[in-house]
């Protein structure tokens, strides 16, 4: 301990003393130990010992029976004193970010605490005593190394506020814990209620089980050979006439982790050519694995890249991404890998292949397979009733639902609260099953859309010779000339030009509403 911290220290409890003081703070002086006369200070109820080096508190700490407040943030501390339960007026404990390993059994003595810190820290498991806290109101444990949690919290009905963010073996969904800003601010009132919390993630432990499924995404110009990478890593086939993808193809593939854990992957293939490329935004979703496909046969490999990196990160968030240098045998070539991994930390790794020779497919299979295995959300815990929910809807054959409709889906497979449907629709929609834009209101009426249906008509209105014709204009009368009325009734036709608006794939006339133009048509 630097001495001058020290003299610091000791100058404030020398004041706190002669004062009589309620308040000592001495935090941010790098202490490596306490003073021993600090157990002095009796009359104390407010001790602020955050941000220093401390590995641990004195026994005597035990003294200071009048502390309302014991503030022990970002310290070193593995393990607490037995004499900490001596504090019985203790009503604020903050203990996030030490190393503590193990929660003493007797904390549960502390019977007027209402709010208690321990994120960060490095225990497995929570001691059943912590439910004898009656009064606990506000209980932090994100981030943590947390395993499972005690059957006896859901009797902890006083609980105001509950943090389990950044917990992964807990299995819960981030949408059902809250925005993980809520972990760093003191947010007056939060919707995510500790007791739905504790209720979906016994009632998962019940009678649920790991979601084990994800979204595999490749993306690329068109030729560049996704499609064929597909074939090889999902059916180890090879066809060198393959011909080019019209739109988007979805493939199911089954893959073993560790040698045993069963993992749904769906993966997404994209028809590469330039003017579907804004398309592929319906599609680009968080949480996701990224596969970027380039080839060398243009000679701008590294501008390629950029152009995709960008369109990721804008609406993947902070997916991982592989980048894939295909068709080496025809045009061996590489990457500036130091500027684009300074630039998009995202990128796992660069991968050189070559589907006809056969080249790097297995290095490729066990690279998707090691990042699959580090997705956050692959392993959430899911009810058995949502299961079901997600197994209908995969198996659609509608092209689209109302809002109501969805919701009667689940409510006839009893996911029956409001907060859950809506949570489960935006899993589905990650897990490209469903799309689903009920935050745009302008869209929320009809938010469950079966991905080939959206994708099917926004490429008739692209590709379609009279708009071509036209140079991008149409009129919302006219839809009825370019798309099917089977599948495309006038009632939906407002619809898809308000999905197309949101994503600036075409733009209304300001004097009139009903007249459209596709930028992308233009001569």
């Amino acid at each position: 301990m630097p001495d001058n911290s020290l003299n610091i220290a000791l100058q404030r409890i020398e004041a706190a003393t002669k004062n009589q003081s309620s308040e000592l703070r001495l935090s941010f002086l790098d202490l490596t130990e306490l003073p021993e006369s600090i157990t002095q200070l009796t009359q104390l109820q407010s001790l602020d010992l955050g941000d220093n080096q401390l590995t641990e508190l004195p026994k005597s700490i035990g003294n200071l029976t009048q502390l309302r407040s014991l503030n022990l943030t970002r310290n070193q501390i593995t393990k607490l004193p037995g004499s900490i339960i001596q504090l019985k007026q203790l009503q604020v404990l903050y203990l996030g970010g030490n190393q503590l390993t193990q929660i003493p059994e007797k904390i549960g003595q502390l019977s007027e605490l209402h709010t208690l810190f321990l994120w960060g820290n490095q225990f497995t498991k929570l001691p059943e005593s912590i439910t004898q806290l009656k009064k606990l109101q506000n209980y932090h444990l994100a981030n943590s190394q947390i395993t499972e949690l005690p059957l006896s919290m859901i009797k902890m009905t006083k609980l105001e506020k509950l943090y389990l963010q950044f917990n992964p073996k807990l299995g819960l969904p981030a949408e059902l814990l809250g925005d993980e800003n809520e972990i760093t601010r003191d947010t007056k009132s939060s919707n995510h209620i500790p007791l739905e919390i504790l209720e979906f993630y016994f009632r998962v432990r019940e009678n649920g089980s790991p979601l084990n499924e994800a979204k595999l995404i490749l993306v690329g110009r068109g030729a560049v050979g996704k499609t064929s990478l597909v074939n090889r890593l999902v059916y180890g086939k090879f066809n060198p006439g393959e011909s080019k993808t019209p739109g988007i193809k979805i493939d199911k593939w089954e893959i073993k982790l560790d040698g045993s854990e069963k993992v749904s992957l769906n993966v997404w293939d994209f028809g590469g050519q330039e003017i579907m490329h804004a398309t592929h935004q319906f599609f680009l979703t968080e949480r996701s694995l990224y596969l970027l496909v380039l080839n060398g046969r243009e000679g701008a490999e590294d501008s390629d890249a950029e152009y995709w990196l960008k369109l990721i990160d804008s609406f993947g968030g902070k997916s991982p991404v592989i980048i894939v240098l295909n068709k080496i045998s025809e045009h061996n070539f590489d990457l500036n890998r130091g500027a684009l991994l300074q630039k998009y930390p995202n990128i796992r790794d660069f991968v050189k292949t070559d589907c006809e020779d056969e080249i790097g497919i297995e290095e490729l299979s066990s690279v998707i397979k090691r990042e699959t295995n580090a997705l956050d959300e692959l392993r959430v815990g899911f009810p058995s009733e949502w299961f079901a929910v997600k197994d209908r809807l995969s198996n659609m054959k509608e092209n689209y639902l109302s809002f109501q409709e969805y919701r009667k889906i689940c409510k006839k497979n009893k996911v029956s609260k409001g907060q859950h449907q809506e949570m489960l629709a935006k899993y589905l929609n990650q897990l490209g099953i469903v799309l689903n834009f009920k935050d745009d209101p302008r869209l929320r009426d009809t938010h469950v859309l079966n991905p080939h249906w959206v994708t099917g008509g926004i490429y008739k209105l692209l590709n379609s010779p009279f708009l071509v014709e036209r140079k991008g204009e149409i009129r919302l009368s006219e839809v009825s000339e370019v798309l099917p009325e089977e599948d495309y009734p006038s009632e939906m036709h407002r619809f898809i030009f308000d999905l197309m608006k949101k994503f600036y794939l075409c733009f209304s006339f300001p004097e009139d509403e009903n007249h459209y133009l596709i930028p992308e048509l233009l001569s």
